[in-house]
């Protein structure tokens, strides 16, 4: 746990943007739990528009085309 929130400090003191960070914290839940997939997602205003990023390709296919995100429920 310790080694994830240092690489999450290094990462958010090199200035890197906020969809590599997120995929960064993606990966060390994945570690962390022992979970197969983890998905973030950030909505960056209130027209709907959102950001999601995922540990891999599943969990974006899955976010994508999951019901839940075709209702916005993060307005």
């Amino acid at each position: 746990m310790a080694a994830a929130f240092a690489g999450l400090a290094e990462t958010l003191a090199s200035g890197l943007d906020i969809e590599t960070v997120l995929a960064l914290v993606c990966r060390h839940c994945v570690e962390l739990t022992d979970a197969s997939t983890a998905v973030a997602v950030l909505t960056t205003s209130h027209d709907g528009g959102a950001l999601v990023v995922s540990s891999d390709d599943t969990g974006l296919r899955l976010a994508a085309g999951s019901p839940a995100a075709a209702a916005e429920p993060w307005s």
